[in-house]
C-alpha cells in the first residue's frame, strides 16, 4: 500500500472513528428520546463550511457538556456504550464529508448510523475477546507513521486538499497542541480500535471463517443480528 493511500487511510479514521476530546464528568443520567441536530453546511466555499462547521460542533459539545442531568447513553449493552457527544461528532463528519464530494450522495440515516458505530465496536470487542493484542510499541509505530505522514502530505487534487482541512480542523478544535493531540488517550484509543480491527479482519481470513476483507461487512452484520437482542436503544 503507498504513501499517499496509507495517509488518506489514516485521515479518514481518525475524523470518523476518533473518540471525543472532551472531559467525562459523572452526572445523573436524564432517560429520554434523543433529537441530536448538526450544524447548518450552508456555506459556498467548503474551507469555510468547514471551519465554521467546526466552531459550530465544538459549541454544540460544549453545551451539551454544560448539561445537567447528563442524558443515558444512545445504546448500551453488551459491554458497549455510545453517548450523544460521539453520536453528533459521528454524524456531523459524515454529512459534512459528503457535502464536500463533488456529488453529494446523500448520508445515512441517524439510526444507521448508529448501527454502523455499534458494529465497529461489537467487532472490535469480539477480536479482543478472541484474543486480539495490540501492544503500547505497536500504538507508539503506527502513530509516528501517520503523523510523519500526515505531516509531510501535499494533496495533489481538491478533494483531498479538503479532507486533509478536515482533520486539520479536527485537531484544531480540542484546543491541544499537535503533539499533545496525537499523543492523547482518545488518538491512542482510536488507533488500539483500528488496529484490532484489522488484526481481527486478518485472523478469520486465515482461519478460515471468510474468504477475503470483502466479506468483513457481512460478517459485521451477522454478528450485529446476534448481539442486538442485547443491546438497549435510547433512541428514536
Amino acid at each position: 500500500m503507498n504513501k499517499k493511500v496509507l495517509v488518506i487511510i489514516g485521515i479518514v479514521m481518525m475524523v470518523l472513528f476518533l473518540g471525543l476530546l472532551v472531559l467525562n464528568i459523572s452526572l445523573p443520567e436524564k432517560k429520554e428520546a434523543a433529537v441530536i441536530e448538526i450544524p447548518e453546511l450552508t456555506e459556498i466555499d467548503p474551507y469555510l463550511r468547514i471551519r465554521n462547521g467546526f466552531d459550530k460542533l465544538k459549541a454544540g459539545l460544549d453545551e451539551m457538556e454544560r448539561q445537567s442531568p447528563k442524558s443515558a447513553p444512545l445504546v448500551q449493552g453488551n459491554g458497549i456504550s455510545i453517548d450523544k457527544k460521539a453520536f453528533l461528532f459521528y454524524k456531523f463528519n459524515v454529512h459534512l464529508t459528503d457535502s464536500l464530494r463533488e456529488e453529494p450522495i446523500g448520508a445515512p440515516d441517524d439510526r444507521e448510523l448508529l448501527d454502523r458505530m455499534v458494529k465497529k465496536l461489537l467487532f472490535v470487542q469480539q477480536g479482543i475477546e478472541r484474543g486480539v493484542t495490540v501492544s503500547d510499541d505497536e500504538i507508539d509505530e503506527f502513530i509516528a507513521g501517520q503523523r510523519d505522514m500526515f505531516a509531510n502530505y501535499n494533496p495533489d487534487n481538491e478533494e483531498e486538499r479538503l479532507l486533509k482541512a478536515v482533520f486539520e480542523n479536527r485537531i484544531r478544535i480540542t484546543g491541544l497542541s499537535d503533539t499533545e493531540f496525537w499523543q492523547s488517550d482518545e488518538a491512542r484509543q482510536s488507533y488500539f480500535e483500528a488496529i484490532v480491527y484489522s488484526k481481527y479482519s486478518d485472523t478469520l481470513i486465515s482461519e478460515g471463517t471468510i474468504e477475503d476483507r470483502k466479506e468483513i461487512d457481512g460478517y459485521i452484520d451477522e454478528l450485529f443480528k446476534k448481539s442486538k437482542r442485547k443491546l438497549v436503544y435510547n433512541y428514536s
